[in-house]
C-alpha cells in the first residue's frame, strides 16, 4: 500500500463552464500524428507530468493541453522562488464517474496523493467538467484540476506544510484566471470559500492553527477551509510585506513556525481584521505577465500492458489509502 498525505479534497457545485483558467490560451504542446483508438488507456509523457487516461483521444488531448496550461500558470506565479524539490507528477483522469464514485466516494471531484518524491493526481470525466462557475454572473471559475496542481506547485517549494497553509493557499491559485496568453490574474475570490467562512463563525484562527484532520464534523471542515482561505486573502492584500517574509519563513522553517514569527501574538485582533476584510469586499487582484515558451512536441499513445497494469496498481492503491481515511 502506497504511504503518504492525501491532500485537497473538494466538493464544487455550479454551472459548467470552459470560461477563464478553462479556455486555451496558450499552446504549450503540439502532438504528433499517432494512432490510437477511442477505447483503453493512452498516455501522454511531457516535460513536465505523465498523464494517463481512458478518455476518448480528443477529450485526451484537451486534457494535456489544460493541464499544461494550468501548470505553467501556477508555476510563474512563484517566479525565480527557490525550489525546495522535485517530485514526479502524475495525473490519472478516468472517463467513468461512476467507477470514480465507486472507487473513491460521492463527494470527492479529484485529490493529490502525495509521496516525497511523486504526487499523483486522480480526475474524472471530461476536461471542462474540471472548471466550474459558481454563479451565472461571476464570470471566475473553481476548478478541482487547479485546486489539485497547486497542491503539487506548492511541494515543489514548501516541504512542510500545515493543512490550513495547504488549503488555504490551493483556494488562492485555485481562481486565477488567462487574461491572454502571456497574462494572468491572480486573487479572484474564492466564492465556496467566502460562504464557508461567513456561515461558519464560531471558528477562530487557533482553531485554523490546530486544524489537523478531516475526521470532523462537515460543516467544521467547511468553515476551516474557508478560514484558510480568508487569512491568506487577508495576508497577501492586508499585509503584503509581511506576507512575502512569511513565505520566506515557511519554506525555511514550515507553516506554523512561520505564522508564529509573523502573525504570532495577535489573537483576536487577528480574528476581527480578517472578519472587516472579508465584510468589505474591497479585495484587490494581481496581473502577472507570463513569458511565452516553445510548446513541447508530445504524443498520444496507446497505453502499453505494462502501462495498464501500473494504472490499475496505482488505483487500487488509491482506493486503499483514501479507505483508511475514513
Amino acid at each position: 500500500m502506497m504511504r503518504g498525505a492525501l491532500l485537497g479534497l473538494v466538493l464544487l457545485s455550479g454551472c459548467m463552464t470552459t470560461s477563464g483558467a478553462g479556455d486555451l490560451k496558450r499552446e504549450l504542446l503540439r502532438f504528433e500524428p499517432a494512432a490510437v483508438t477511442g477505447t483503453g488507456w493512452k498516455r501522454v509523457q511531457t516535460p513536465d507530468y505523465e498523464l494517463l487516461t481512458d478518455l476518448e483521444p480528443e477529450l485526451a488531448t484537451r486534457a494535456a493541453m489544460l493541464l499544461s496550461q494550468s501548470l505553467s500558470g501556477l508555476r510563474a506565479m512563484f517566479g525565480r522562488a527557490p525550489v525546495a524539490r522535485e517530485q514526479k507528477l502524475t495525473i490519472i483522469a478516468m472517463r467513468d464517474g461512476l467507477e470514480f464514485e465507486r472507487r473513491f466516494g460521492k463527494r470527492t471531484w479529484g485529490f493529490a496523493y502525495s509521496l516525497p518524491d511523486e504526487v499523483t493526481l486522480c480526475l474524472y470525466g471530461p476536461p471542462d467538467r474540471w472548471f466550474v462557475r459558481p454563479e451565472i454572473t461571476y464570470e471566475g471559475t473553481h476548478s478541482v484540476l487547479i485546486h489539485e496542481l497547486a497542491h503539487a506547485v506548492l511541494a515543489r517549494y514548501f516541504v512542510r506544510q500545515a493543512k490550513w497553509f495547504s488549503e488555504g493557499m490551493a483556494q488562492y491559485l485555485e481562481t486565477f484566471q488567462w487574461l491572454d496568453a502571456e497574462t494572468l490574474r491572480l486573487g479572484d475570490p474564492n466564492l465556496d470559500a467566502y460562504r464557508s467562512y461567513r456561515a461558519i463563525r464560531s471558528l477562530s484562527v487557533d482553531d485554523m492553527l490546530h486544524w489537523s484532520s478531516m475526521n470532523e464534523r462537515d460543516l467544521k471542515v467547511a468553515g476551516l477551509y474557508g478560514l484558510s482561505w480568508a487569512f491568506i486573502h487577508y495576508a497577501r492584500n492586508r499585509e503584503p510585506k509581511v506576507f512575502g517574509q512569511f513565505l520566506a519563513w515557511v519554506a525555511q522553517h514550515g507553516a506554523d513556525e512561520a505564522f508564529r514569527q509573523a502573525f504570532g501574538g495577535r489573537g483576536e485582533a487577528l480574528d476581527k481584521a480578517i472578519f472587516m476584510y472579508m465584510k468589505q469586499g474591497s479585495y484587490q487582484q494581481v496581473v502577472i505577465k507570463v513569458p511565452m515558451v516553445t510548446p513541447a512536441t508530445v504524443v498520444l499513445e496507446q497505453a502499453t500492458p505494462e502501462v495498464v497494469s501500473r494504472v490499475e496498481t496505482r488505483l487500487y492503491a488509491l482506493e486503499s489509502a483514501m479507505s483508511s481515511r475514513e
